[in-house]
């Protein structure tokens, strides 16, 4: 995530090895407790950025003596409001209340334990773990009551094609199979009515620039008018990540009935391994996700789709959509800026189909009786979930 700050001076030459010197870089400490950071342009979204992982301080008194072993849990030094005691890679991750921590703090939680398993109702109900996320059943607020939050996530599931490899680097085709999915019915069928249909852009609900209603319309007729007598449309394949339930077999269906296309399903594929298939066309189809890291349009349609980023594994390229998105993370104006992400997103969706939108991510979360989430309502937004907000007894 290194180029999120090429935007301050002198980082992207320092990070690409154009400079040697860290003094390029548009960063000082003018005291122990001030630092200066210049931008090679006014950045509308910058203070979100420092409020984002990537800009956390590190001990770098550690990283000097410890070298790659700095984030060992023996050697970790946190700033937060818990401390690593163990970590069995795969397994477990322990936690216990760090002492030092100044911050505020709502809960009184002394110890936690973290498994590294897919979260079930069956490992709950066995009380195996006191706070479950279930992602595909709608009942859980008649059946848990009193137990139940409704978190809704900055995150987008879509569509996505290797747009610069044959059939998809024809608009046409895009759009045919964009026409042959009905978000409503999958998110019904997938996941229980759980999830939200994404019939917008790619900018979630809850988030400023999120534009309604603006994807293609689920429309078998007009999808089999775009693909015509199309050839090249044998031997493809849709590659899925973990967690995608019954998603990619929805997808595929209603490309067989619709379109009498057969597309193969690769489920469960390491998201490297995805990536990169994508980015050669040897998988012409996947399902992803993508979580704002911060809360602005920049965080994904630029990060995302811009033809110069280094994570557009899409093969997507629009000069105007690239003109765009600049321009909007360079002004201070918001609703300017929000005018121009509309226009943007509408470009990757409407015109280019460049992706599409499947559903927006929401969840229940249980927390078992005895247990309560301090400071918030039944609805946590923007996946704000704070372990150190939790009040036990």
């Amino acid at each position: 995530m290194a180029s999120q700050l090429y935007i301050i001076e002198g980082a992207e030459a320092f990070h690409q090895e154009q400079s040697t010197d860290p003094a390029s870089i548009g960063v000082k400490a003018l005291n122990d407790f001030t630092l200066e950071i210049t931008l090679r342009a006014p950045t509308g979204y910058f203070l979100y950025l420092l409020a984002d992982p990537i800009t956390f301080p590190q001990p770098a008194h550690v990283i000097r003596t410890r070298g790659n072993n700095w984030h060992q849990p023996k050697n970790l030094v946190c700033n937060g409001p818990f401390k690593i005691t163990s970590w069995k890679k795969g397994q477990e991750i322990c936690l216990e209340k760090n002492p030092f921590y100044r911050g505020f703090a709502l809960g009184n939680l002394e110890k936690i334990s973290l498994y590294f398993i897919e979260p079930t109702l069956e490992h709950y109900s066995n009380r195996k773990i006191d706070w479950c996320r279930v992602d595909d059943q709608a009942d859980l607020p008649a059946r848990y009551p009193d137990e139940t939050l409704i978190a809704q996530y900055l995150q987008t599931f879509f569509l996505a094609f290797s747009c610069d490899a044959a059939p998809f680097n024809q608009v046409h085709i895009r759009q045919a199979f964009a026409r042959s999915i009905n978000q409503k019915a999958l998110v019904k069928q997938a996941w229980s009515d759980v999830q939200q249909p994404a019939l917008g852009g790619v900018i979630p609900p809850g988030m400023p620039g999120h534009s309604p209603e603006i994807g293609l319309q689920f429309d078998p007729a007009a999808s089999r008018r775009l693909l015509g007598a199309s050839q090249n449309l044998t031997s493809l394949t849709l590659a899925t990540l973990p967690g995608s339930s019954t998603t990619p077999h929805h997808l595929s269906a209603g490309w067989r009935e619709h379109l009498g296309l057969e597309v193969k399903v690769i489920e469960d594929m390491p998201i490297d391994d995805l990536l990169t298939s994508l980015s050669r066309g040897s998988v012409q189809l996947a399902v992803i996700s993508w979580s704002a890291e911060y809360p602005d349009p920049d965080s994904i349609l630029r990060i995302l789709f811009h033809s110069a980023s280094p994570i557009n594994y899409f093969g997507y390229k629009n000069k105007k959509f690239d003109m765009l998105v600049e321009r909007a993370a360079n002004l201070t104006d918001q609703q300017e800026r929000l005018k121009l992400y509309h226009e943007a997103d509408q470009i990757l969706v409407t015109e280019d189909t460049a992706v599409v939108p499947l559903y927006y991510r929401q969840a229940y979360n249980l927390i078992r009786p005895g247990f309560k989430l301090e400071g918030v309502g039944k609805i946590i937004r923007n996946e704000n979930l704070k372990l150190k907000n939790v009040l036990a007894g």
